[in-house]
């Protein structure tokens, strides 16, 4: 599957619940680390696409003031997007 505009919140959903099942049914979480890198299995479970790319920590907000600026999840399978 290819991430597009038309099914991004439907992926974000799907994979939210996912983790939030997950958690409901027991899966400890140790850090706010191991709640973000469930969430990107599970994107990966549902879009099943060998392009696509996960970067965690990614500095993409270089211009702000301050310590937050690193962005903790990005993923995309079309850099155009």
């Amino acid at each position: 599957m290819e991430i597009t505009q038309e099914n991004i919140n439907k992926i974000v959903e799907n994979a939210w619940l996912g983790v939030q099942n997950k958690i409901e049914g027991g899966h400890l979480l140790s850090s706010e680390k191991t709640l973000v890198f469930l969430f990107a299995l599970e994107i990966f479970r549902i879009v099943d696409n060998l392009s696509l790319v996960f970067d965690f920590e990614n500095q993409c907000y270089n211009s702000l003031e301050g310590r937050s600026k690193y962005l903790d999840l990005l993923f995309y399978t079309n850099t155009n997007f």
